[in-house]
């Protein structure tokens, strides 16, 4: 079983090449992309999970032979147009379960809607790949990896308790050890969760469901 989400483009704006290759590059997509749709077997040759169709540059008839070819196979369509056309949208949403996206588009919601759609269509193990996307973004934006002698190490921001100033250094402090690494507080306040982590001097962050108090003195 693919463990990818396929969505298969049909258009040939580069634009929208480039920004669903972006997505596909952090995400669980495998992107198709057919410059037009001739026949049925172009679509069972890609097996995608859902379409988006690039409306531009194609006439009432054409957009209609290709709406009645997806919505036989059972794809939800996100259609993309230059213009914020409400009754085109109206008149395909008839045919197949539809989203609708004004170009030029915004990487946000193009994946958010791409999201909802899978969502929309209660598989569960294509809901479970969207989770398991989520779940490997959240960590890798919730970790990050300092040099340590000749080695990279994982810190996860869990389990970081402080974050202490030492000159041109922060030492940041976990339970197991202590890492000193070149980069200001200012800087490292930054990468740290706002909603865990707090300066409580100029020289000292720390996560606040852990730290009850901080010796100045000592840094303990």
């Amino acid at each position: 079983m693919n463990n990818n989400i396929i969505v298969l483009y049909i258009g040939s704006d580069p634009h929208v090449e480039d920004q669903l290759k972006g997505l596909s590059l952090r995400s669980k997509w495998e992107i198709q992309q057919l410059p037009a749709l001739q026949s049925h077997s172009d679509l069972a040759s890609v097996n995608a999970d859902l379409c988006l169709f690039d409306l531009d540059h194609k006439d009432e008839k054409e957009a209609d032979q290709i709406v009645e070819m997806l919505a036989a196979n059972g794809l939800y369509v996100i259609f993309l147009t230059a213009t914020d056309n409400e009754e085109l949208y109206l008149r395909f949403s008839k045919k197949v379960p539809a989203g609708f996206l004004v170009k030029p588009l915004a990487r946000l919601p193009l994946r958010s809607l791409i999201e909802t759609s899978v969502f929309y269509m209660n598989s569960e193990h294509r809901t479970q790949v969207i989770w398991q996307s989520w779940k490997e973004e959240e960590e890798l934006q919730e970790s990050f990896y300092i040099k340590n002698n000749h080695k990279l190490i994982k810190v996860r921001q869990f389990d970081i308790l402080a974050v202490m100033a030492d000159d041109n250094y922060c030492v940041i402090i976990t339970p197991q050890r202590r890492h000193a690494v070149k980069i200001s507080l200012r800087r490292m306040k930054q990468k740290l969760s706002t909603l865990l982590f707090k300066q409580i001097h100029r020289n000292y962050i720390i996560q606040l469901p852990k730290v009850e108090s901080v010796d100045l003195s000592t840094g303990e």
